[in-house]
């Protein structure tokens, strides 16, 4: 038996650019036609979480690797991801709720109303061909058409994938702290917001990891991922209270209190300890710095 290893290895030190991201988006497609295959083919929670976990690591794949790919498809493949995560938020939102009820409070009427939106999000997404996004990604990539051109751009594209990668590192991470420390002082949406700054750089980190192997990324990465669970939580018990129309119970506010605790203290934790990652070489002899690579020119 093949091993999805072996289909899809992870990044290794040494690799370029193009390389690298080939290697990503090529298990990113395989991951979201698997999620979305089982959205259209069973009735459980996971299609649609599987999906949307591998859409959202896709879009931090492309603002990754911004750099080397051409602006048009880039901006073409994430504003379709989104769209498609958008829609399968609906089946999940739903689904948290019914799951948060538990067996014994699920009505007949919530039942059919979540099983008459798994339809309605399927004839959606089928009228939209969301299955072949997979496949053009999965095109795009192998063919090289992802790619920005010229001399440039191809410097970039054959260039030290580690170096992008300390950059795309940096840039999320700064993204992550202009949300501020105090989560307590944040509204819904601004934590709604920092969650997803937190993916990103969690994300990325699992994808350029391995560049460093000298480099024990585990803890900060069992941060992130137990930050962005807390976060979760908030956002999901909100959710289900505007699905109740603004009820909360006292067991739901207790909830929210904790999650609130700590998800404060694993932010703050994250903020005080040291990027994980090493900064990026500059005294290596790129063609063109990162970052200025237009399509197939360079911004002066």
């Amino acid at each position: 038996m093949v091993r999805e290893d072996d289909m899809f290895p992870a990044l290794e030190p040494g690799l370029d650019c193009e390389t690298a991201f080939r290697r990503i988006a090529l298990r990113t497609a395989a991951e979201i036609d698997a999620g979305l295959a089982l959205f259209f083919g069973s009735e459980g929670h996971a299609g649609p979480h599987k999906s949307r976990v591998a859409l959202r690591r896709l879009t931090a794949a492309l603002d990754g690797f911004e750099p080397v790919l051409r602006r048009k498809v880039r901006q073409g493949l994430r504003a379709e991801a989104k769209r498609i995560f958008r829609k399968l938020g609906e089946q999940r939102d739903s689904d948290v709720y019914l799951a948060g009820l538990g067996a014994a409070r699920q009505s007949k009427a919530a039942l059919a109303r979540n099983a008459a939106l798994r339809e309605r999000l399927r004839d959606d997404l089928r009228a939209r061909k969301a299955v072949a996004f997979a496949p053009r990604l999965q095109s795009l990539a192998e063919s090289g058409e992802i790619f920005r051109r010229g001399a440039g751009a191809l410097a970039l594209r054959q260039g030290p994938a580690d170096d992008l990668a300390a950059e795309a590192l940096e840039i999320a991470w700064q993204d992550c702290l202009a949300h501020g420390t105090d989560l307590a002082e944040m509204k819904d949406e601004a934590r709604h917001d920092l969650r997803k700054a937190v993916k990103d750089l969690r994300y990325l980190s699992e994808f350029f990891a391995p560049l460093w192997p000298g480099v024990d990324a585990a803890p900060v990465l069992a941060r992130m991922a137990a930050l962005q669970d807390a976060l979760g939580t908030l956002t999901d018990l909100r959710a289900a209270e505007v699905l109740r129309k603004g009820r909360a119970d006292a067991a739901a506010r207790q909830n929210a209190a904790r999650a609130l605790k700590d998800a404060g203290q694993l932010w703050q934790a994250l903020c005080a300890a040291p990027v994980w990652w090493p900064e990026r070489d500059a005294n290596r002899p790129w063609d063109v710095p990162l970052g200025v690579v237009a399509e197939g020119t360079v911004k002066g």
